[in-house]
C-alpha cells in the first residue's frame, strides 16, 4: 500500500507527543517497531 504525499507528509513532520517547551523529555525506542527492515520505503 502506497501513501499519498499528504501522509507521507505527516508522517516526516510528526514531532512526538507532548509539547516542545516541557521541563522534562523521555526519548527512546518504540517497542512495536519491527526492526529495520519496517522502517525502509519502497522495498518492493
Amino acid at each position: 500500500m502506497a501513501l499519498l504525499n499528504n501522509e507521507l507528509e505527516q508522517l516526516l513532520n510528526f514531532a512526538g507527543y507532548g509539547r516542545l517547551d516541557a521541563p522534562v523529555w523521555f526519548l527512546g525506542m518504540e517497542e512495536a517497531g519491527g526492526g529495520e527492515d519496517n522502517l525502509r520505503v519502497g522495498r518492493g
